[in-house]
This record gives structure tokens, sequence and C-alpha cells, in this order.
């Protein structure tokens, strides 16, 4: 590393065991040595679980899809996913900043920021081979987006993910009972997992989490640990 290059040292990341291994014995340190951030110091891989079975549901995404419905039901709406368009671009934002304004409003805001989905909204990108992109709506109001691609013939990952959880966000006026609203965001994901299952993946891929809060989250969707490890090397 040049010494000229105003930086601390290299991180590598995405390492498999031997990789790590391997890498430890040329003169690399845990990422413990050097944290990339002191409550998540390996960024969105601190925690690690993050890869869902389509074809085997969790008991939490039966669950909380049986209460949204019973909230469509009760107030005569329904939701669709639907192929993302250059017409959904300005709600995409709304969401994300929506999303990260409440996050910040929480004390939550670790590691990501609505700029790092940015390209999530680009449709550059999302016209390259193997990414999708899709938005979900309540009515017809826009609450979900998501962006993702094939990982593999049978493993999609998925990059982007958010679905507006509150309601006076919404500002409707057909809804008379709001029980089972908070049931939106895991909804939202047993409706993509449907779709994805019709594409014929078999593994939605959730990437790990900053947070133990969001690790558990996945972990009740039914997501398996796939660890993957860090290492620092200093600059001399």
């Amino acid at each position: 590393l040049k010494s000229d290059i105003p930086c601390k040292g290299i991180y590598a990341r995405f390492l498999n065991l031997n990789q790590y291994k391997s890498l430890l014995n040329k003169d690399f340190l845990p990422i413990e040595e050097s944290p990339w951030h002191p409550e998540a110091f390996k960024e969105d891989d601190t925690y690690n679980n993050s890869i869902v079975d389509i074809n085997s549901p969790s008991k939490e995404i039966k669950r909380n899809t049986n209460r949204f419905n019973n909230f469509l039901k009760r107030n005569s709406l329904s939701y669709s996913l639907n192929k993302f368009s250059q017409y959904d671009v300005d709600y995409a934002r709304n969401i994300l900043k929506s999303h990260f304004s409440m996050l910040s409003k929480s004390g939550k805001m670790i590691g990501s920021t609505p700029e790092d989905h940015h390209n999530s909204i680009d449709l550059e990108i999302l016209n390259l081979t193997g990414v999708s992109a899709w938005m979900g709506h309540l009515g017809d109001a826009p609450v979900s987006f998501f962006v993702g691609e094939s990982l593999s013939n049978n493993e999609f990952g998925l990059y982007t993910g958010y679905t507006l959880r509150e309601a006076k966000k919404l500002n409707f006026h057909r809804v008379n009972d709001w029980t089972g609203f908070t049931a939106i965001p895991t909804y939202s994901y047993s409706i993509l997992i449907e779709k994805l299952k019709k594409l014929n993946f078999n593994k939605l891929n959730f990437g790990g989490s900053e947070l133990p809060s969001l690790n558990r989250y996945k972990r009740r969707l039914g997501a398996k640990h796939d660890p993957t490890y860090w290492v620092f090397k200093p600059k001399n």
C-alpha cells in the first residue's frame, strides 16, 4: 500500500473461511483489530442470517401474511407487486427517504444511508441483465420497492427492499380499521417470495445486517446463517 494514500490500511471482505485463514498467514489481522464501526464492526456482514429457502416459508411469514390479508379484507383493499418502470422513480425515492427518516428518528442509523440505494433507482442499472426491480402498491399507493439480481440459476440476491410501515405516511381515507397494518413489511416479502418462486428461484439472499435487531427479523423470516469474514492490513 503506497504511503501517500490517506487511509489506515486495507479491508478485505466477503471471504470464506479458507480465504480468511490464508490472509491471516499473510500479515492481515482479524477485523476486531481495526473495526469498521464500533457497533457494526463488519458493516453489514456483522450478522449473517441471510439465506431464505423460498419453498419453506417460516411461521413468521405465514402468521403475518394471514394478519395482513385480514387487514386487506376488512378494508376492501388489495396489495400488488409489479415490474418497476421509469414512472416509479420518484415514488421509490420517496420510499427510501421515508424509511431512513424513520430510522434516524429511532436512532438506528448505522452503516446504511439513502444514498447507498440510489443506484437501485438508476434505470441504466435496472436494465442490466440479471437485475430485477418491483414496486408494491397498497390500493393505488406505492408502498414497497424491491431491487436485486440473480446470483445463480437458483439464488436471488436482494439489495434494496423497503416497505412503508408508518400508516400516517399513506394518508389513506379508505381505511376504517388499521389493525394488522404493521404486518405489511413481512407480507410484502411473502409476495416477493412468491414472485421469485415463479421465476424458478429457490433461495433468497437478504445479505447480512449491521444491527442485531435486523438480523433477528431476518431469522424470523427463516434466514439461515451464512457467515463471511473480514480482515484488515494496516498501512506501514
